[in-house]
């Protein structure tokens, strides 16, 4: 019933913003089964602001790994939205993946391998930053960057000279 009143037209809204909330509704169930997020009800609706309902929960109840794992599957969801469309001027996703530590690497594994099969097939772009957790590239499709500073003897992407063992610029 919290599904159908959802997706009812109201007068603001065209069958085109109906269809997109429809389209992240299950877009967001799909992607929560790839996060593993076993503990956060799977009927997700989505009301006329965007904003998810996950059963009978808001977004904000939630702490922690659910938190995190309703975070990722959202936007992953509005990705595959934006890429399946070929009109769509937004092909690329910037991630810093916070809250590692809340979510196993075999979990977050999941969730990129998936992000790079469907950037693949619509010719869309990932990128994203990660700490703890190790994704292996494809030497023909994917570039690593790796920071280049080290400071108290964590890598860092910006730093002096010295960091990098550069000697520094000459003064004009």
């Amino acid at each position: 019933l919290t599904l159908y009143e959802s997706l009812q037209r109201t007068q603001e809204q065209s069958s085109e913003v109906v269809r997109l909330r429809l389209r992240l509704s299950e877009g967001m169930t799909k992607w929560l089964g790839i996060l593993h997020a076993r503990t956060i009800p799977q009927l997700v609706t989505v009301d006329s602001y965007l904003k998810p309902t996950m059963g009978e929960e808001k977004l904000d109840i939630f702490k922690g790994s659910s938190k995190a794992r309703t975070v990722l599957a959202y936007h992953a969801a509005l990705f595959e939205i934006c890429l399946i469309d070929p009109l769509s001027p937004f092909r690329v996703l910037i991630l810093d993946t916070p809250k590692q530590q809340d979510i196993p690497n075999e979990h977050l594994d999941s969730y990129v391998q998936e992000l790079r099969t469907i950037a693949t097939k619509y010719n869309g772009q990932v990128i994203f930053s990660t700490s703890s957790y190790r994704y292996t590239p494809d030497e023909e499709t994917d570039e690593e960057w790796l920071p280049s500073f080290v400071t108290s003897g964590e890598a860092m992407y910006l730093g002096s000279p010295e960091a990098r063992g550069e000697a520094p610029p000459e003064p004009v």
